[in-house]
């Protein structure tokens, strides 16, 4: 399980897969004990990440789902912790779950009830280390629903949490949230502070999803100051970790054709930017907000090309959408 963990906070999808396959086959020669429900446990809940690592949101949304109903507070314990708050990190680990997954399918008002339930259970057992990591991704349902206050608002008091436990992944992943919440407010240069500290934290340890969200939030900031060479060079950094990983990251990777297809629409490289964007939104794992993104950017290809006719029905779907 620890090989898993290592492999997937890596990005390096086939070891992930591995060692996953592993825990499994380990499990299916374990009697009945407590031992056993812990393992399952985790198991059942790594499914989930995996799925998503795949690229299969839909898999994901299946394995989230069936973690959270098997979670009987008669069997499910978490040895770190007495039975009471045993039960609760893995009600609230399977409700945060499934709320990123929503998120990703573009449930909205579902993920933003799970992500309440998670922070009710966590409240409720006086927890606040993965409390505060948890906000990270709560601040970002925020901002896609355009509460920018209420993004920042919730990525700060993250950001506070994991500083004051001394988690050091947990404060990259704050100072993330907090400079993408700030970069949507067009606070730029404080938004840069924060990813340029989150970004360093990522390279120093390896945490290839860390870097990729640091690097890709900075090109944003470049192309918002009309800097799309620079803009450029961070998705393309983004890009080169990726391979460096040897893995696809399946979830990671539409984010950065995006921002390869906002860059050639600025330089006026029409055909790159449709290519980006086509292949952005057709790629496997794309989550429902990139989907969208990307056919709104074959849209604005289409009206610098003078083709208003093919690019307002475009238009028009992502606005209903």
């Amino acid at each position: 399980h620890t090989q898993y963990c290592q492999y997937a906070q890596l990005g390096m999808l086939a070891e992930e897969t591995h060692y996953y396959d592993e825990l499994q086959s380990l499990l299916n020669t374990m009697q009945p004990s407590r031992a056993h429900y812990y393992w399952n446990a985790w198991r059942s809940i790594d499914l989930v990440t995996l799925h998503l690592h795949k690229g299969d949101l839909e898999a994901a949304r299946t394995a989230a789902e069936a973690a959270l109903s098997q979670f009987e507070p008669s069997q499910y314990v978490c040895f770190v912790f007495e039975r009471e708050r045993g039960v609760a990190y893995w009600l609230s680990e399977g409700e945060y779950r499934l709320a990123n997954v929503c998120w990703a399918l573009g449930d909205y008002a579902a993920s933003e009830e799970h992500f309440a339930r998670c922070m009710e259970i966590r409240d409720a057992a006086g927890e606040q280390r993965w409390k505060g990591m948890h906000l990270a991704n709560y601040a970002h349902l925020a901002q896609t629903l355009g509460d920018l206050v209420l993004a920042e608002e919730r990525a700060q008091e993250g950001l506070r949490l994991s500083t004051a436990c001394g988690d050091r992944l947990g404060t990259a992943g704050g100072h993330l949230a907090v400079g993408r919440a700030l970069a949507a407010r067009g606070c730029h240069n404080a938004a840069r502070r924060h990813l340029l500290t989150g970004l360093e934290t990522g390279r120093q340890t390896g945490r290839l999803d860390i870097v990729m969200v640091a690097l890709c939030e900075l090109g944003r900031i470049d192309l918002a100051k009309d800097r799309a060479g620079d803009a450029r060079h961070h998705f393309q950094d983004a890009l080169a970790a990726l391979k460096g990983a040897r893995s696809d990251h399946h979830n990671a990777l539409a984010g950065i054709l995006l921002g390869l297809g906002w860059c050639a629409l600025v330089e006026h490289e029409f055909a790159e930017a449709q290519r980006m964007f086509e292949r952005a939104q057709n790629q496997r794992g794309a989550t429902a907000y990139e989907v969208q993104e990307a056919r709104a950017g074959q849209a604005y290809v289409l009206l610098q090309e003078g083709d208003m006719e093919t690019a307002k029905p475009l238009l028009q779907a992502v606005a209903e959408n």
